[in-house]
Formats: C-alpha cells, structure tokens, sequence
C-alpha cells in the first residue's frame, strides 16, 4: 500500500509538472501574441502621431515661411547673406576678407575690437549687420541703427607704420562717397571730419578706433562705418538732421551689394595724394566760413581752407592766423545751418 501511495504522488507530481509546463507555455505564447498586438498598435498609432505631428510642424513651417516672405518681402534687399557678398567680391576677381554676419549686435566696431584681442584674431577680417543696438559715433554719441534702416560695418586691419589716424577717417570717407554715388547715381558730399550728407541731412558717419604699441604705431585699427540706405523715420532728436541715401536718390540699394562694394573700396590700393584729392573735391567745409568748437571748450569764428596731408583741417583765423585741427567740431556759418551732428 505504501509503495502504490509513493507511486501515486509521483504521478501527481508529474502530471502537475506537466500541466504547469503546459500552462507556462501557453501563457508565454499568449503575453507574446499580446505584447506584438500592442507593439503593433503602439507603433501603428506612433507612426501615425509622428505623420501628424510632422505633416501639422511641416503645415505651420509653410505658413511661417510664407508669413515671413509676406512680412520681409517690403525688405528685399535688406538682408545680409555672407554667400552673396563673397559671391559679389569674386565676380571683381577679388578674395574675401573673413566677414563676421550679424542680423543684430551691440556694435560692429566693438565685435571687431573684442576679436582683435582674442588668440586666434585673423586680419584683415570685416563686421557687419543689419541692425546695432548700441551703435556709437565720434565721442560716445549714440548712432541711430534702426533695423531694415541701412548698413552698419567696420573693418579690423593693421594699418601701414606710417598711417594716421586721421587720414584712415578720411580715405574711409571717399570710399563711402565712391560707393553711395556708383550704386544709387547720387553723390554725397561730406563733412568734415568723418560725416556724409545730402541737402537733407546726414546719411553715412565714420568712426575709426584703434590700439597702439608704446611707441604709437598700430597694433590694429577699427574702421566703422554707418550709412541710413532705406527710406524710414528718425527719433526727433534726429528730425532734420538725419537723413537717408534714399532720400537723396530714390534709389534702394541692395544690402549686399553695397557691403561687397565698400570692402572693394577700402581694401583697393591707393594713393595718398588720390585720395587726397578726391576728399577735397567733394568736402562741403572748404572754402567756408566756419565756427570751430574744440574739445577743450574753445570756440572761434574761421575760414575752412584746406585739408593736410595728415588729414588735419587747416583754418585761418579772424586774426589771421592758421590753425590746423585734427579733431574739432565745425559748422557752417554762411546759413546757420546746424551742421554739428
């Protein structure tokens, strides 16, 4: 009886072995048949999300393009493409300098400054945007940047040893004039030191910084320039002072165009009695009779007579007697007309 308990029980046990290897099996075969059917409909339903959602982020890119196009379509034209200026540089068999891109900055002759100063700086090397946040002219003046309103740019180079300060300012000057009547058919006059205008007003100001070793010669030189290209209003601090190359002509230029054109201009080979020659012809203080406010408060009444090799404006005294200024505030006196902006 014992013998047939013990075989009894080892049947059991194998008949439950049996049955949860059976029941094991089945439930494997069933979790995986499960596991596929919801993979399938996870994934299914997935893909199906990722359709939507990118045919939806496809369908809104299309609208913001087309709503961008819309909005920026009045600024044809006014935007920068550093594929296009290269492009426009190589077409005058000329090779680029390293060009820095900006839609907005704070400066472009601060980049170009903060760059020269860093490890790896290449020279010559060129900045320039759209828009400037904080823009500044001669003395820490605010310059006007408005976005869409014109080009801001400044070139980073090394001067030769014998170059004056001055005298970058005013051969930056003529390239400005070359540049605005080639493009536009108008030809602007310019102010001296370092301003261009129209009967309007100012359109282009130059400010040229830079560093000097102990011995005064040229680690680097900063040439900024800012020109208002497109039609557009000024704060009224600005009202009748500022104005526009498009005021003057009619004329849009193209932005890249004109940036392609000015560093032709700047990087050509000239000489000093050329350019001379060329700021005299078109400098709108000569033969003037002015009033001279220097920096240190001095103000008098003279006649504008000529610019120096050094760049310097010669005047002759009420008294008689020349001066030649290197940096000074001037006006013309024969209307009144507030020139001193």
């Amino acid at each position: 009886m014992l013998a047939l308990f013990f075989l009894f029980i080892q049947q059991m046990i194998y008949f439950y072995v049996i049955l949860l290897t059976f029941l094991y099996a089945y439930a494997k075969i069933d979790e995986k048949e499960i596991i596929d059917f919801c993979d399938f409909k996870i994934c299914k339903k997935g893909e199906t999300q990722f359709t939507m959602q990118t045919n939806a982020a496809e369908n809104n890119s299309q609208i913001n393009t087309r709503l961008h196009e819309s909005a920026s379509s009045s600024l044809k034209g006014r935007r920068l493409s550093e594929k296009a200026i290269k492009n426009l540089i190589a077409k005058k068999g000329l090779q680029s300098p390293k060009l820095f891109i900006y839609s907005t900055t704070d400066s472009t002759n601060t980049r170009a400054k903060l760059y020269a100063e860093s490890k790896n700086a290449v020279l010559p090397a060129v900045f320039i945007a759209e828009h400037q946040s904080a823009g500044r002219g001669r003395m820490g003046r605010r310059f006007d940047s408005e976005n869409g309103g014109g080009i801001y740019i400044s070139f980073l180079f090394t001067p030769k040893e014998d170059a004056e300060p001055a005298f970058i300012t005013l051969r930056a000057a003529t390239d400005v004039a070359r540049v605005i009547q080639a493009l536009s058919g108008f030809s602007p006059k310019i102010k001296w030191v370092n301003d261009l205008v129209s009967e309007k007003g100012k359109i282009a100001g130059i400010l040229t910084e830079g560093k000097t070793d102990q011995n005064g010669r040229f680690e680097y030189a900063v040439c900024g320039i800012g020109i208002n290209l497109y039609k557009r209003s000024f704060p009224p601090e600005l009202s009748g002072i500022a104005s526009t190359v498009f005021d003057a002509s009619n004329t849009e230029i193209d932005i890249n165009e004109c940036a392609a054109n000015l560093i032709c201009e700047f990087f050509k080979d000239r000489s000093q009695d050329e350019i001379l020659k060329d700021y005299r012809r078109n400098c709108s203080t000569l033969n003037k009779q002015i009033t001279v406010n220097k920096l240190n408060g001095e103000s008098f009444p003279a006649f504008a007579e000529t610019i120096t090799k050094r760049g310097e404006l010669r005047v002759i005294k009420a008294d008689g007697t020349p001066e030649n200024l290197i940096s000074a505030e001037v006006s013309v006196r024969e209307n009144d007309k507030r020139e001193d902006f």
